[in-house]
């Protein structure tokens, strides 16, 4: 918090101080700071997951795979493969930020269960929504 002005740690004090804080708050605890201001609160007393939420985007991404038949079976197991030599990759790419390269790193799995599900015609097959 040593980047701040003494205004803004005295409005972070008063919001009931760092620990008060989230990534969906901010807006609502500090209403009348600007944009760069708002960031630059946000970078130096959100932890990376407050951040990610602050930043509009989701901490965690999971991948659901849909195990029907025995070529869901064969087209699962290949874009797995593929996922993990491409989220290997993001993650030793060091000249990203850690933030850039976790939304790469979740598009990757989301692009993933996409292919995965229209490979197979998952969608086709048992509707939008699965199997109830």
């Amino acid at each position: 918090m040593r980047k701040l002005g003494k205004i803004i740690k005295h409005r972070i004090k008063q919001a009931g101080g760092k620990k008060n804080f989230t990534g969906s708050n901010l807006d609502s605890l500090l209403p009348t700071l600007t944009g760069p201001q708002k960031e630059q609160v946000a970078k130096s007393i959100l932890n990376h997951e407050n951040y990610l939420i602050y930043r509009g985007h989701k901490t965690a991404c999971r991948l659901t795979i849909p195990l029907m038949d025995r070529k869901t079976m064969q087209i699962a197991s290949q874009e797995l493969a593929s996922v993990a030599r491409e989220i290997r990759s993001i993650s030793r790419n060091s000249k990203l930020p850690m933030l850039e390269r976790v939304i790469q790193a979740q598009n990757v799995l989301t692009m993933c269960g996409f292919k995965i599900k229209s490979r197979s015609n998952f969608d086709i097959l048992y509707g939008i929504h699965g199997l109830r």
